[in-house]
C-alpha cells in the first residue's frame, strides 16, 4: 500500500461539477420553505353522507355503525382543496422556542432567509436596529433644536 494516494470526493470532480456542488451547498443553506396550504384533505360532504348511510344500514340490521365522525373544521383551503395544515402549529412551536430557548431559536433562525427580501434573519435584525438607532438620533436632534 506504499505510495497510495487518497482523494476527497470534491477533488475527483470536474471543475463544472465542483461549481454545481458549491451551488447546491449554497441552496441548501437557504433552508426549507414553509408550506401554508392544506396537507391532509378534509372529509367532504359526500363522504360524511356515505358514513351516515352506513350507520343507517347497520342499524337496520340491529347493529351499531361506525358512529359519527368528528375531526374538527378544516383549517386551510387552497386551489379548491380544503383540508388541515400544520402551519399554525409550526408557528406556535417557533414562538414557544423563541420565548423559552432564545439561543436555540436564534441559531435556527440564522439558517433561514426572509422569502421576500432574501435577507437572513440576523441581517434583517441588524438593519432594523440600525434604522431604529438612526430614527432615535434624528428625533433627538429635532428636540434639541426646538422641535416637538
Amino acid at each position: 500500500m506504499k505510495g497510495k494516494q487518497t482523494t476527497t470526493q470534491t477533488q475527483a470532480l470536474t471543475p463544472e461539477a465542483r461549481e454545481e456542488y458549491k451551488r447546491a451547498k449554497e441552496l441548501g443553506e437557504i433552508g426549507t420553505p414553509l408550506y401554508y396550504g392544506p396537507e391532509i384533505a378534509a372529509i367532504n360532504e359526500a363522504e360524511l353522507a356515505a358514513r351516515g348511510n352506513v350507520n343507517q344500514m347497520a342499524s337496520a340490521f340491529g347493529m351499531q355503525g361506525p358512529g359519527l365522525l368528528s375531526v374538527g373544521a378544516p383549517t386551510a383551503s387552497q386551489g379548491g382543496v380544503t383540508g388541515y395544515t400544520t402551519y399554525q402549529g409550526a408557528q406556535d412551536a417557533l414562538e414557544m422556542l423563541k420565548r423559552f430557548e432564545p439561543g436555540r431559536y436564534k441559531a435556527l433562525m440564522d439558517t433561514m432567509i426572509d422569502p421576500a427580501t432574501g435577507e437572513t434573519v440576523a441581517e434583517r435584525e441588524k438593519r432594523e436596529k440600525q434604522q431604529s438607532m438612526a430614527g432615535s438620533l434624528f428625533f433627538n436632534r429635532v428636540r434639541m433644536f426646538g422641535g416637538r
